[in-house]
């Protein structure tokens, strides 16, 4: 979501195959974990940043392009470079 705001993105749409997190982001399920709670906050503060964004959930077989997304954006918070191609953003 930095990224995004970084970017200059307007809108935004999050898939992610935690069932758990996408509810919680919908204010469905309250985080309860102590140190989750700021990582929730800032997200929603993030989201009101654009002026369209959804999350839905999707299944971890179904969401092969949004894994590799994520292991992307592991490796370079890592510190490891990656290059970015038009491939990686969808």
């Amino acid at each position: 979501m930095e990224l995004a705001v970084t970017e200059g993105a307007d809108e935004l749409v999050v898939v992610s195959d935690s069932l758990l997190l996408v509810n919680q982001m919908l204010g469905r399920y309250r985080v309860k974990h102590e140190n989750l709670i700021p990582l929730h906050q800032k997200a929603r503060i993030l989201a009101r940043r654009f002026s369209r964004f959804s999350i839905r959930h999707v299944l971890r077989a179904g969401n092969k392009d949004a894994d590799r997304l994520a292991n992307l954006a592991v490796d370079r918070a890592n510190g490891k470079l990656v290059e970015r191609r038009s491939a990686d953003v969808r």
